[in-house]
């Protein structure tokens, strides 16, 4: 990563969670390496999105399916 060329933010992002914005994690250039780590509760199997937005305004975005094996969400 370099001061012009650098990852600005990531979005985790889940398609059937009741809240579909899961975290955004943000990067400056003296971050260094854009690493971010979390653990997250699925109510469902369903694919995760990820999508980075790079210092110079473009976006890149990938998903992947989570296989759900035991809910991780209480409902009340």
């Amino acid at each position: 990563m370099t001061e012009s060329d650098y990852v600005r933010q990531v979005h985790v992002l889940s398609e059937r969670n009741p809240f579909p914005r899961i975290v955004t994690f943000h990067f400056t250039p003296r971050s260094g390496r854009a690493f971010a780590r979390t653990r997250i509760r699925l109510a469902m199997s369903q694919n995760m999105i990820v999508v980075a937005e790079l210092s110079d305004g473009s976006v890149l975005t990938t998903s992947k399916w989570i296989e759900v094996t035991l809910n991780g969400c209480k409902e009340d």
